[in-house]
């Protein structure tokens, strides 16, 4: 039988180094993702693997529950998880991380300048943002739902509870890191999560970095935050601004910024339902 976690019991993990260390140490690993015509390098989590080449299907699932606004770029798993759903064994998820990006900024430069304005203003309204997205959370569960149904043969029954908004953790002038946590039920298990997510501008890229953990203790979420943090900084030294690039930058998409706020925010939330999922008997 080929599963994912229904139980969510995680093992500790080395936290992920931090700054200049971790894009040394992850560089010479990253694997170019293509955003529309453009190409960026993208190193893996520390000690996490990617897992689209070795678990499409688990791909296709955690996309379903996503609203159509974000693509699923890529997911990272541990060594260990990553080799078990390789072999199509029954193996908790432990922390992952997920790389989504916003269609309508896919492949579209934007400028540094209307990044900062719109984070300005988007960080003012993140609360209210969760605190509206109830109706479309459950319209997106029940989306994911059926298609894992189709999938699977079984209705997973996923649904979020709780969702509590933690707040923001850090600002950069490309980047707006925030913390959110929810109860996940589902696949007859129910645990608390915590997603530590960010909306960045990597060589003027829109990109959504979100790392998952079960929530024990406040060590649970500072490790997202941590973990998060690392990554965005190793992706964007991958990947430094190009002045050629910025030339070609759009201006005034403050629109496209506060619709990418929305999906930063749903899909980072939605990210959440992945560790309890089911795959079909074989």
């Amino acid at each position: 039988m080929n599963v994912w976690s229904q139980r969510g019991v995680l093992s500790w993990l080395v936290p992920c180094l931090a700054g200049t260390l971790f894009a040394v140490a992850t560089s010479a690993l990253a694997d170019a993702r293509q955003f529309g015509p453009r190409t960026l390098d993208i190193p893996a989590p520390a000690d996490f693997q990617p897992l689209a080449a070795v678990s499409p299907r688990y791909i296709q699932a955690a996309q379903a529950y996503l609203p159509a606004t974000n693509r699923l770029v890529e997911a990272y798993a541990s060594a260990e998880d990553a080799s078990a759903l390789a072999q199509g064994k029954a193996t908790p998820l432990a922390r992952y991380f997920q790389l989504q990006a916003p269609r309508k900024a896919d492949g579209i430069a934007v400028s540094e300048q209307d990044f900062l304005d719109a984070s300005k203003e988007i960080e003012g309204g993140l609360e209210q943002t969760l605190k509206d997205s109830k109706a479309l959370t459950t319209q997106l569960t029940q989306q994911g739902n059926a298609e894992v149904k189709r999938m699977t043969a079984t209705d997973p029954k996923i649904a979020l509870s709780g969702v509590n908004y933690l707040g923001v953790y850090r600002r950069e002038p490309w980047g707006l890191f925030f913390t959110i946590k929810s109860g996940v039920s589902g696949a007859g298990t129910s645990q608390t999560l915590v997603c530590g997510g960010a909306l960045v501008l990597v060589n003027y890229q829109l990109l959504f970095l979100y790392s998952y953990s079960q929530y024990h203790d406040e060590d649970d979420r500072r490790w997202v935050e941590q973990a998060t943090s690392s990554w965005a900084d190793a992706v964007r030294a991958a990947n430094p601004n190009d002045p050629a690039v910025a030339k070609t930058a759009s201006h005034g998409s403050g629109g496209v910024m506060r619709n990418a706020l929305i999906g930063a925010l749903i899909g980072g939330l939605i990210g959440l339902v992945a560790s309890v999922l089911r795959k079909r008997k074989q």
